[in-house]
């Protein structure tokens, strides 16, 4: 009977090891078992309500290009876009109206089927005059203001996957981008 008394005594400090327990290996499980380094790994950040990013990280790791182990599309919201989430993406989808503000932060991509935005060439990811654009099914574009507008696809100035622009690393994010960009409205 003392021995259980002693245990129930102690109840709460088991409680306590086993929920702190519970947390350090979850965060050892996410930032380490199943996260992959910089190097092998394209972030995107969309700005707009993404409603399916999971699935949309599945879709474009179907086709991922070589050396890379991983995708991660992340809605942003402003309260948490810093200076460390512009470092830290490979490829931005924001609307005309926020491509000034974040200008000097992307890289301009080659012509071709690059559009000029704001001194910047991006990629026309969303036309909101046809209401038509890519992964549609997978990012619910709207528009900051009252008019619709374009949303485009620029590529992060501190990519470690741009080798074409910037010569270091490969050119994962530009293949990443043609992926995202080849994802129809279904």
């Amino acid at each position: 009977m003392r021995f259980f008394r002693n245990i129930l005594s102690q109840l709460h400090s088991y409680i306590l090891w086993a929920l702190l327990s519970a947390v350090v290996w979850g965060w050892i499980f996410t930032s380490f078992v199943c996260d992959a380094p910089a190097a092998k790994k394209v972030v995107i950040y969309v700005d707009a309500p993404v409603t399916m990013d999971r699935e949309l990280d599945i879709r474009l790791e179907e086709e991922l290009p070589r050396g890379i182990r991983m995708i991660r599309v992340h809605p942003f919201s402003y309260a948490v876009f810093d200076e460390s989430a512009l470092l830290n993406a490979d490829l931005f989808v924001i609307p005309a109206s926020h491509a000034e503000q974040f200008a000097p932060s992307f890289l301009s991509v080659p012509e071709g089927d690059a559009e000029p935005v704001e001194g910047l060439r991006g990629f026309t990811m969303y036309d909101a005059v046809s209401g038509k654009g890519s992964a549609g099914k997978y990012i619910a574009y709207e528009s900051p203001g009252d008019e619709p507008e374009n949303y485009y696809l620029f590529i992060g100035g501190s990519t470690l996957h741009a080798a074409s622009l910037t010569g270091a690393g490969d050119d994962a994010a530009l293949q990443v981008a043609r992926t995202l960009l080849g994802i129809k409205e279904e």
